[in-house]
């Protein structure tokens, strides 16, 4: 008798949320966050608190962070400063 085992490779799990940055202007601050929809895709999401300000949804997570590094780059020029860097 031949014993047979079953291994299976389980990829590291992606966060279902998570945070890109957090920018700050005139006792302010703005936060993005990347957030998984599983198979429908990734939205791109921008805080004010706890108010949702922004929204966008991706097919791919790299268009997300796409989304969310130029929004920062846009808000930078505006002058929000980091107040957690990414």
């Amino acid at each position: 008798m031949v014993a047979t085992f079953d291994f299976k490779i389980v990829p590291k799990p992606i966060p279902a949320r998570e945070h890109v940055w957090t920018l700050e202007k005139d006792r302010n601050s703005l936060r993005a966050e990347i957030l998984s929809h599983g198979k429908l895709g990734w939205e791109m999401q921008v805080f004010n608190g706890d108010t949702l300000v922004y929204g966008h949804r991706w097919n791919l997570r790299e268009s997300a962070w796409d989304d969310a590094l130029a929004t920062r780059r846009t808000l930078v020029l505006e002058g929000w400063r980091d107040v957690a860097p990414i």
